[in-house]
């Protein structure tokens, strides 16, 4: 993946999210634990750039279950720049009352990649990769 480097590091904690531990890739990440959290996470700026924070879930296997990118309001790559990058997306459903659509891509192995773009910047406000 080339070009936005939000989408390089997606790129990156996809690869990741796909073969390590949740704890593992939080520490390349350089990510500290959330404490407040419920599930087992972690969170913070990542060492790598690419995004403000970055915030990682574990799923009862220690595995990573989920790797969000929340990015700099009107900073995100554009849903073109995505599809380049990803595949063409499929537009879901929107939430009631949401300032976003949600866009989901084929999966990439083990993970399925997605994006929430703003309505008011037609910018990605968050990256998601979910392990399936």
């Amino acid at each position: 993946m080339t070009g936005h480097p939000a989408l390089a590091l997606l790129d990156r904690v996809a690869a990741l999210a796909g073969a390590g531990s949740a704890a593992g890739v939080a520490m390349r990440l350089g990510l500290h634990r959330d404490a407040a959290a419920e599930e087992l996470a972690w969170e913070g700026p990542p060492v790598l750039g690419g995004a403000e924070r970055v915030r990682v879930r574990a799923a009862g296997s220690g595995a990573v279950d989920l790797v969000e990118l929340q990015l700099a309001p009107g900073s995100g790559p554009t849903r073109p720049q995505l599809e380049a990058a990803l595949a063409r997306a499929d537009q879901q459903p929107r939430a009631a009352g949401a300032g976003c659509i949600a866009l989901a891509f084929p999966p990439r192995g083990r993970v399925t990649p997605l994006a929430y773009v703003d309505d008011a910047t037609a910018r990605a406000s968050r990256l998601v990769a979910r392990r399936d």
